[in-house]
């Protein structure tokens, strides 16, 4: 090898290492870790949301590459804490949101219609 080769191998080196040191120790976000609420198609859940603290985000891409960013909603559901991963273009975000202004709990019921790319969720009155 020559010292030229050397040298090159040294900056990618020292470049790695860079970036490795800039980085956080950890990219996951901090959220407590709890199962998933799985929702069924047609079948109406009723939950009670935790509005006591802001929710945390997961950012992440879809199917298509695009950039996602997911809300990470504490809920209670059959007794039971979990997290609701909730996409924030999600017209039902804002919905939560919008009712659950100035309380530490909502409790809504849910209904989730399609699946996959289709998937749908609804607030039940």
């Amino acid at each position: 090898m020559t010292e030229q080769n050397i040298t090159q191998q040294d900056l990618n080196k020292n470049w790695v290492e860079e970036e490795l040191n800039e980085m956080p120790a950890s990219e996951e976000s901090v959220f407590e870790k709890l199962p998933a609420l799985k929702l069924e198609e047609n079948k109406i859940v009723e939950v009670t949301v935790d509005l006591s603290n802001k929710f945390q985000s997961y950012h992440t891409t879809d199917m298509k590459g695009q950039p996602v960013t997911k809300a990470i909603i504490p809920i209670l559901h059959d007794g039971e804490k979990k997290n609701w991963w909730l996409n924030k273009k999600n017209p039902i975000y804002r919905q939560i949101l919008e009712k659950g202004k100035g309380k530490d709990t909502l409790i809504i019921k849910v209904i989730q219609t399609g699946n996959q790319a289709n998937t749908k969720y609804a607030i039940v009155e």
